[in-house]
């Protein structure tokens, strides 16, 4: 790819799916590129409206999660907010992350690295990844769009390692991060 285009990648069907009975220990052994047209995999979900915040939590538990889109304004930090309330509501807990120290205080959580504990070298803790999966629920990461793909790498492994649902929050008209050349 040059400078300043977008770059290609393609997904692996059991990810897309998101079926864990099917993929269960497989992304470890899953080697090249699976060739498949990606939209013959994605649902879309139209949920117009924030105070419809229930379809979203119903959605979550369906699918195991949900990718919510909207631009600013639209109520994506109310619908975060109203998600954890019902999560809270069943003795769950919920871990509110975003990039960016801003984007986090205003859902009221915290930086995804800071909530990682990423090592000197950008690893995660095996330590690290059992707490997560024995003290949380349901992750919810905001500002999506700014994650570069070095640390979707890393939220990547804690979803296989831990099987908890993710909410992946943004909008991608907001400005991509900026990648390592």
């Amino acid at each position: 790819d040059k400078w300043g285009e977008y770059s290609h990648e393609t997904f692996p069907k059991l990810w897309l799916e998101n079926s864990y009975e099917k993929r269960e220990g497989l992304g470890k052994i899953m080697k090249g590129e699976v060739d498949l047209e990606v939209n013959n995999f994605w649902r879309k979900i139209r949920i117009d409206d924030s105070s419809k915040y229930k379809e979203v939590y119903d959605k979550i538990q369906e699918h195991k999660g949900l990718m919510l889109l909207g631009r600013a304004g639209t109520g994506k930090s109310y619908v975060i907010n109203q998600v954890e309330k019902i999560y809270n509501e069943d003795d769950k807990s919920v871990a509110k992350i975003a990039f960016t120290n801003k984007a986090s205080l205003n859902i009221g959580g915290t930086t995804i690295h800071k909530f990682l504990k990423l090592n000197k070298e950008g690893k995660l803790l095996s330590s690290t990844i059992n707490k997560i999966k024995n003290t949380f629920s349901l992750i919810i990461i905001d500002e999506i769009s700014m994650v570069s793909s070095w640390l979707w790498r890393r939220l990547y492994l804690l979803k296989e390692m831990t099987s908890l649902p993710f909410l992946l929050v943004g909008d991608f008209r907001q400005i991509p991060p900026v990648e390592e050349m």
